[in-house]
């Protein structure tokens, strides 16, 4: 069913297929290239998910090389189309320092900018800046 709508072009069907191919479920084999192929088609797409998927893919080196700059590229256009996680993950890459510079304002301004907009932050590691801040002043 997924594959059908895919093949035609359909972004969240794309994605949810890639996400299928990286985890191995439904019976289906874990291929990180197919994964790779359909999110980077998804995202062409402005697909916001994909971007986090193939994100962290990126990120992690999860089946591909790890590459911090195409994440850092992929994180602010998934968080800029709705991807409440990209948000989340763009966030983490400030915290730690991975890819950009550490900065925790930056990491800070993100979280908030997610509150505002009313998404859910996801993890809790994003609460740890929010006391170094208040720390520091």
């Amino acid at each position: 069913m997924f594959q059908k709508s895919a093949d035609k072009g359909y972004a969240e069907s794309q994605n949810t297929l890639g996400t299928i191919y990286i985890k191995g479920w439904a019976g289906v084999k874990q291929d990180y290239g197919k994964a790779v192929k359909l999110l980077e088609k998804a995202v062409k797409s402005n697909h916001a998910d994909a971007c986090n998927n193939l994100g962290l893919l990126y990120r992690d080196g999860t089946g591909v090389k790890t590459r911090l700059q195409k994440a850092i590229e992929l994180f602010p256009k998934g968080a800029n189309l709705g991807s409440s996680s990209a948000v989340d993950n763009l966030a983490y890459m400030y915290y730690m320092g991975w890819g950009v510079e550490k900065n925790y304002e930056k990491n800070l301004e993100l979280i908030e900018k997610s509150v505002k907009n009313d998404q859910k932050i996801s993890n809790d590691w994003c609460k740890l800046p929010i006391f170094t801040l208040k720390g520091k002043k």
